[in-house]
């Protein structure tokens, strides 16, 4: 979604896919930056699958919660990206987002930890990472503010959430990678700049983002992204 609103803030109309997906390869890289341990962990788990290993079923349950915004991504993908990707479209699911991000105000203080999770949590949490299709639906907010809401604590919460987004970027950059290359025509300046500039913005902002949400104070974003939404919805009529 601020992808969108800021391609509209430079004057540029025709979608940037591929450098979209350098962008997101950026913070990809971040959350591995952050994670990577745990990724690790999980890697090796893998090798030696058992399920009484909190890291090999922490893996699964990625998976799991993977699936729903894949199944609708490969489906729906490109319907959503044709029709629903205007500048009022995106204020339009700010502001639904922004009441989203309020529904986590005083949740998660105490609950269940990273070994506690579940497949039917695994489930709920992807299905609420796949209403991050829509433009101006945050991924990590939707998923965090779902985790939150069926008992999950809120250290738990972010981490499954930034974990969950590793293999939903990586897929979806493989995804698109391809028609990309061929179709769009971007120098590489601007790609190399985008990315790096991503990764690293994207890594001081997650510790930042940790943080806030284990201080209880995600909703706050809320307010920001009424104000955005309004003002983009405001843009977009005019």
């Amino acid at each position: 979604g601020h992808l969108r609103l800021m391609a509209a803030v430079f004057g540029i109309d025709e979608p940037q896919t591929l450098f979209d997906i350098c962008v997101h390869a950026g913070t990809l890289g971040a959350v591995l930056g952050v994670f990577g341990r745990t990724v690790w962990g999980v890697a090796k788990a893998i090798v030696t699958p058992t399920w009484t290993n909190p890291q090999f079923r922490l893996g699964v349950f990625l998976v799991i919660g993977t699936l729903p915004a894949g199944i609708i991504g490969i489906t729906l993908g490109d319907l959503l990206e044709t029709h629903l990707a205007s500048v009022t479209s995106v204020g339009m699911f700010l502001l639904v987002n922004g009441s989203l991000l309020q529904l986590s105000k005083g949740r998660g203080e105490m609950g269940r930890g990273l070994e506690q999770l579940n497949l039917k949590d695994a489930m709920t949490i992807g299905v609420a990472q796949s209403f991050a299709l829509f433009r101006g639906i945050s991924r990590s907010g939707s998923t965090i503010t779902a985790a939150l809401l069926i008992g999950i604590r809120r250290d738990t919460a972010a981490e499954f959430s930034f974990l969950l987004s590793i293999p939903a970027i990586g897929g979806a950059v493989l995804l698109k990678m391809g028609d990309a290359i061929t179709t769009d025509q971007v120098m590489p300046l601007p790609l190399v700049v985008g990315t790096a500039v991503a990764a690293l913005s994207g890594y001081i902002a997650l510790r930042y983002l940790l943080r806030l949400v284990k201080n209880g104070k995600l909703h706050h974003f809320g307010w920001y992204c009424w104000v955005a939404g309004a003002l983009a919805i405001a843009v977009g009529v005019l």
